[in-house]
């Protein structure tokens, strides 16, 4: 199951409790790969509109690379400043450092460097985007956002199957259970943008079970507002990306965009086989014939919203097969994009 997108990747939300070791970075990881399936839309519609994109194009990309950016220089943080010591501080009776930690440390470390030096690249290039030269530079951007995209899923794949092999054989199961909530309460509680982190995890979850899992991770006080906070994510954020993917003249079945207000995601059926990127061999983010099951994630753009864009497409399940097995920090320097609007609303605020 899943999306492929190139490289031989499939972009997939794994579910929680498949390796109860690694729980605690699959909430991270999956946050960020169901951020990726934006900008797989977003890469895509460029790509079908590369002679006539619009103004507006730019803003919402900007805005949604800002965010997107945040959030994972904060994931990254987090696992560098609460998991890496917790898990690589393992000594042997003699006091010294285990070599084979070591090694796994260094090899997780050495892949999250060369993530760090892709965004650095590519907010440069986002940097620099105008009106003017909007053609060639998304033309420059799109292969690296590609390359971006493919890189994730790898560093991801690896680096959980590594912290299986590090964590399972030294830690308790309640050792790791305890990690997953500070994790949650850590990336939670971060200013200013940390409402929008935890709604991102929240979204990435694989099923509603892992959605409930993560909410209750939360204080008492606080899971009542997950429906607000995910709300003002999803207007100040999901929708970005969602606008430009929804302009696609040849929208793909995969794309689950965001609608406005909406808190529990919505699911639709199979895809159509008359959907021209139902069979198409030669689309990258194409889904393969094998896949099945339904997608619990947010649905389409309202039309009548003021950022409305199109109907919703059908889509598949993002949930990774091997479910089935399974019970149930600035990194990257500071790439700032305008605002479009001189203050924020009160929709915007999170309070």
């Amino acid at each position: 199951m899943g999306v492929e997108i190139g490289g031989g990747a499939r972009l997939e939300l794994m579910p929680l409790g498949h390796r109860w070791a690694v729980d605690p970075f699959v909430i991270l990881h999956n946050a960020v790969r169901r951020e990726l399936l934006d900008l797989l839309g977003v890469v895509e519609s460029v790509e079908a509109r590369i002679g006539a994109l619009e103004e507006s194009d730019k803003g919402d990309f900007c805005e949604w690379w800002a965010m997107f950016q945040k959030m994972v220089t904060e994931s990254f943080g987090i696992e560098n400043r609460m998991v890496f010591p917790w898990v690589f501080n393992a000594v042997l009776p003699n006091g010294m450092l285990d070599p084979a930690m070591v090694d796994v440390k260094n090899n997780i470390v050495l892949e999250q460097q060369a993530l760090s030096r892709k965004f650095v690249e590519l907010s440069l290039i986002i940097q620099g985007l105008t009106s003017i030269n909007m053609k060639e530079t998304f033309q420059t951007l799109v292969p690296k956002l590609r390359s971006l995209m493919i890189a994730f899923v790898a560093y991801f794949k690896r680096q959980e199957k590594l912290l299986i092999s590090a964590i399972e054989p030294r830690f308790k199961k309640d050792d790791v259970e305890a990690l997953e909530k500070k994790i949650v309460l850590a990336t939670a509680a971060s200013e200013p943008d940390g409402k929008h982190f935890f709604s991102m995890m929240y979204r990435g979850c694989a099923t509603s079970a892992d959605q409930a899992r993560v909410q209750a991770q939360l204080a008492k006080s606080e899971r009542s507002s997950v429906k607000r906070w995910y709300a003002v994510t999803e207007n100040k954020h999901f929708v970005r990306a969602a606008t430009i993917a929804s302009k696609n003249p040849n929208p793909p079945a995969y794309l689950s965009v965001p609608q406005v207000g909406t808190f529990s995601p919505r699911q639709s059926g199979r895809l159509s086989p008359s959907s021209p990127r139902a069979t198409s061999p030669r689309a990258s983010g194409r889904l393969s014939p094998r896949q099945s099951g339904q997608l619990n994630m947010s649905g389409g753009v309202d039309p009548a919203s003021p950022r409305g864009g199109g109907p919703t497409s059908p889509r598949k399940s993002l949930l990774s097969p091997r479910g089935n097995k399974g019970g149930g920090g600035g990194m990257f320097g500071g790439m700032l994009s305008p605002r479009k609007k001189a203050a924020a609303t009160a929709g915007d605020s999170l309070k």
